[in-house]
């Protein structure tokens, strides 16, 4: 149990590597960015500048939830790991 608890923390040790190199914090700040210029009155006056704008809100918006998603499930494996090695 030791070395898959090992392996987990190594991981997860990576995972934060993986997220500098996505730039999770410049993906969260765009969101906020487009979502506020959704927001202006003017925003559909360029419908095809507003469709882009919407396609790329999407797709930051489906990458921050899958990198999330996949933290929340290492989290969690972790601590089934350490409750499991607790039980032994």
């Amino acid at each position: 149990m030791e070395e898959i608890l090992s392996q987990i923390k190594n991981f997860q040790s990576r995972f934060k590597d993986l997220e500098a190199i996505l730039n999770i914090p410049k993906i969260k700040a765009e969101i906020i960015g487009l979502e506020k210029d959704a927001e202006e009155p003017e925003f559909w006056k360029n419908s095809e500048n507003a469709k882009e704008i919407l396609k790329k809100l999407e797709a930051n918006k489906k990458e921050l939830e899958n990198f999330e998603n996949l933290k929340k499930e290492i989290n969690e494996t972790k601590d089934l790991a350490e409750l499991a090695k607790e039980s032994a």
